[in-house]
């Protein structure tokens, strides 16, 4: 599989196709982790080392089934991925809705912990806006 290294500023080396996971946890019908584990093992076993979700992709349970999947895995394994997460989306409580964008430094510390503690990583390397870029400056 062929490696680009991720931004400008010596960002990680990851595999030039990456997985997104959403599906797994949401929006594509009833998840179905046996299939997803499938895909994951996969994926891994041909060279893919970025795998891409967010907090609002169930409200966090992708990041919950990669943080079960992580830990079945060696630490050699983990070691090799990157874990790219989104965050910014508030939802209501009550409807599941997204009801605001939160970029501010605040929520950007919270969401990230929350995202390294759901999904069991030891660090938050790869965080993006889901805003998306230039929409919602984030306030650091």
């Amino acid at each position: 599989m062929k490696q680009r290294q991720l931004g400008t500023h010596g960002g990680p080396a990851v595999s030039a196709l990456g997985l997104g996971c959403m599906g797994m946890s949401t929006s594509y019908g009833v998840p179905d982790d046996a299939e997803s584990v499938r895909t994951l093992d996969r994926a891994t076993e041909l060279g893919v080392t970025l795998l891409d979700t967010a907090d609002a992709y169930g409200r966090g349970a992708n990041e919950e089934f990669l943080g079960r999947w992580l830990r079945g895995r060696t630490r050699a394994q983990r070691d090799g991925l990157v874990i790219a997460t989104k965050f910014g989306l508030r939802h209501d409580a009550a409807t599941g809705r997204v009801k605001a964008v939160d970029t501010s430094s605040a929520w950007v510390r919270k969401a990230c912990h929350a995202s390294v503690r759901t999904a069991s990583l030891s660090t938050c390397r790869e965080l993006a806006s889901a805003g998306g870029p230039g929409r919602f400056p984030v306030q650091c």
